[in-house]
């Protein structure tokens, strides 16, 4: 098992407080959470990514619990073991698509070593994603949503992190790019080594998806 979660919930400022159900995730399972705005999509995939403090319940990630962890040791598991595609992609716009790309290697020696060659491995990702050499070569502010949101999806996967984490990957993409987009993705991922956990509100998501759990609304 890649991820577990148990109990889990986190009470914002105002005394508001959100409960999730246990989620589990397994090497090659990817894993869809809908719901409609407000449900707390985003809060959830903070909370299992260890941005976000845990208020009550327990996060184990391949063995880890978040509860064992201080500060710094929880930032290196997120470095070392998960690849998080965010919903504002999180490009630096003055670097190249290919800097950009490799930026996460910085902080996960681990996910370095996976590694032989970086630039061939951004390069096989570039092609199985649609990109070729001159878009990477291109500064971030000067390529498409689409060629950002693949470029993102590379950082994410490279040096073969465990969970891959995403945030409405699909937001700003017509129902056409969307279904490449997804196909390019899944295609991309790992089933032998890696699990996936995607929050959308696009209920046509869920074909690309082994399981789907659906959050309720808090009034």
């Amino acid at each position: 098992m890649i991820l577990h979660t148990h109990q889990l919930s986190h009470r914002f400022g105002d005394g508001s407080c959100l409960q999730f159900p246990d989620i589990s995730v397994d090497a090659g399972q990817r894993v869809l959470i809908m719901g409609a705005s407000g449900c707390g999509k985003s809060t959830l995939l903070n909370l299992i990514s260890g941005v976000l403090p845990i208020s009550q319940g327990e996060i184990t990630l391949l063995g880890a619990k978040y509860s064992d962890l201080n500060a710094r040791a929880l930032d290196q598991l997120r470095a070392d073991h998960m690849g998080v595609i965010f919903q504002t992609l999180n490009l630096i716009p003055y670097l190249s698509g290919h800097t950009n790309a490799s930026l996460g290697l910085r902080f996960s020696p681990l996910r370095n070593r996976r590694i032989d060659a970086i630039n061939t491995e951004i390069m096989r990702l570039a092609d199985a994603l649609g990109l070729t050499r001159d878009i990477l070569e291109r500064p971030a502010n000067h390529l498409s949503i689409g060629q950002q949101q693949r470029i993102a999806v590379i950082r994410a996967l490279l040096g073969r992190p465990e969970l891959i984490l995403a945030d409405e990957p699909t937001s700003a993409l017509d129902p056409d790019a969307t279904q490449q987009f997804m196909r390019e993705l899944i295609g991309s991922f790992d089933a032998s080594r890696q699990g996936m956990i995607v929050v959308s509100h696009n209920p046509e998501l869920a074909a690309f998806f082994d399981t789907v759990i659906t959050l309720e609304t808090h009034t």
